[in-house]
């Protein structure tokens, strides 16, 4: 059987086939009118029409980087996300981008610990046949089996477990308790895990922010400061502004234009909120073995976390600048590992 694995991120959409190849595109979706996706597939003739637009069941959608061009995109939280409509579009458009051609596969997908009770509306908002438009060309796709996992557990995995799923990688972190913080685009993640390699979910918690709210206070900011040189531009370049909050420097037109405060403060919004559950919840990291640091905002904020947890032995789930695809990699590492053991058959 075919298998996807898809983490429906606030702030980017990643999928890892069981091949090993990886589909990601921003978490961006506007609905457009058959007439406007009429008019981008002839503009493009005989030519490749863009990943972007797609037909998907009645509905037409331009989604991903494109989707700004053509109004204001939704973007849901909490359980609102969790609808056919919405996060089950997203899930078609990944598996389309993904396959390219007719298929039954098995998703197995993630979602914040703190959304376990959506779990079975995120289930039945994937699951299911779907048929899709893209590039011009007609595929049906039918998910005929779906799981779920939490985020922050395929962060882990991604460390702990080498690619088969079934033998360990990291030593260092075997027989440890593990406080994991998943920083993700609309929520930051809490899980621990005992020595005995058991997640506690009671312990477990989610925090609605994430790095997509630092982006937005710092594109206001910088914005307002930069207002002669901005007022014309519908957007700024995203990985220009997540350099330029690591850096306080935004490169643009042939320009680097200072923005230290500017990034400063959009940064500290959101690590005082996670050192603040840190400490109150999780005694600054100090009683547990090491820390583990997983999403795609631990990539842009853990030199700053770095000497405010009260834990030495600090890890990434992976490389700073590939973070956000930590939960999706290890969510593959985690399905090979259940179905090893019979978890899934």
């Amino acid at each position: 059987m075919k298998v996807l694995v898809l983490d429906p991120g606030n702030s980017i959409i990643k999928a890892k086939l069981l091949s090993g190849g990886e589909v990601v595109f921003p978490h961006a979706l506007v609905p457009i009118s058959w007439a406007q996706y009429s008019a981008v597939c002839e503009s493009y003739n005989n030519g490749e029409i863009p990943d972007d637009f797609m037909r998907i069941g009645e509905g037409f959608y331009a989604i991903g980087d494109s989707a700004e061009r053509f109004g204001v995109t939704q973007h849901e939280r909490g359980a609102a996300r969790y609808r056919r409509d919405y996060i089950g579009v997203f899930a078609a458009a990944a598996m389309a981008r993904s396959y390219r051609a007719s298929t039954e596969l098995a998703l197995f997908v993630s979602h914040p610990p703190g959304h376990i009770n959506y779990a079975g509306e995120l289930m039945k908002a994937v699951i299911g046949r779907w048929d899709v438009e893209l590039g011009g060309k007609k595929i049906s796709l039918y998910a005929e089996y779906v799981n779920t996992f939490d985020e922050p557990t395929g962060g882990l995995m991604n460390v702990l477990l080498k690619d088969n799923g079934t033998q360990y990688a990291a030593p260092q972190l075997k027989e440890k308790s593990v406080l994991v913080i998943d920083i993700g685009g609309g929520t930051t993640d809490f899980v621990t895990i005992s020595a005995a390699g058991q997640i506690d979910y009671a312990q477990a918690h989610t925090e609605e922010i994430g790095i997509q709210e630092v982006i937005d206070n710092f594109t206001s900011a910088f914005r307002a400061r930069y207002k002669e040189l901005t007022k014309s531009k519908n957007a700024l370049a995203p990985d220009r502004v997540r350099e330029a909050i690591e850096t306080g420097i935004f490169r643009g037109g042939g320009d680097s234009l200072p923005c230290q405060e500017e990034a400063e403060q959009a940064r500290n919004t959101l690590v005082n909120r996670i050192l603040r559950v840190t400490s109150t919840r999780y005694a600054g990291g100090f009683r547990f073995d090491a820390v583990l640091l997983t999403g795609g905002g631990s990539g842009l904020l853990y030199t700053y976390l770095w000497d405010h947890i009260q834990n030495k032995n600090i890890h990434l789930a992976d490389e700073p600048g590939e973070l956000h695809l930590a939960n999706v990699r290890g969510g593959l590492k985690l399905w090979r590992l259940y179905t090893a053991i019979g978890v899934i058959s």
